[in-house]
């Protein structure tokens, strides 16, 4: 087991640790996330698209967020129970997104470097802090047409396209890493 969360005093908490068969996080993140843009696929109505689309976005960020989180403490110092970032995943991880460090809380976080990572988060900070995902349009029922608003696109970007690109970019980022975190 792992400490993930040290209280005020250091000490772990209870709720900080997660068991081996938990280490498949970030894989499960891809296949939730094929899970939900197959159903994106099919799903003519406006409004569960947005939702599906919300929660495909979600599963995407998560899956970089927990591979950055394991790079960072699945193993730790014997002596000291301090993490022992694995130097080699967090290069790799590099390409797709830049990884931080909070010290003072003892949190992973990632932000978007890959350009299309990059708006992926973006689309979650918008979709999830200040508005619902923008997604034109409600004359169309046929998904493959659904476009994200994109200030630099007067037509706006095809969201399954844009979708079937972060998959790509998970399982590619996870074929690097995957056996190092396993």
């Amino acid at each position: 087991m792992v400490s993930l969360v040290r209280n005020d005093w250091g000490e772990p908490e209870e709720w900080g640790y997660f068991s081996d068969s938990d280490f498949l996080m970030p894989q499960d993140k891809i296949c939730e996330a094929r899970f939900f843009l197959t159903h994106m696929c099919s799903e003519e109505d406006w409004d569960r698209f947005r939702w599906l689309t919300t929660a495909f976005v979600n599963a995407a960020y998560a899956f970089f967020e927990q591979a950055a989180m394991l790079a960072y403490y699945r193993s730790t110092h014997s002596d000291t129970g301090e993490p022992r970032p694995d130097r080699e995943v967090l290069q790799r991880l590099d390409d797709y997104v830049v990884i931080f460090f909070e010290n003072k809380r003892r949190r992973v976080k990632t932000g978007g470097k890959h350009p299309e990572l990059s708006k992926l988060y973006e689309l979650r900070r918008g979709a999830i802090h200040h508005f619902p995902m923008a997604i034109r349009s409600k004359s169309t029922r046929r998904p493959e047409e659904f476009r994200l608003e994109d200030a630099n696109s007067r037509e706006g970007t095809p969201v399954l396209e844009f979708c079937r690109i972060v998959v790509g970019l998970m399982e590619k980022a996870w074929d690097e890493v995957g056996d190092s975190l396993l």
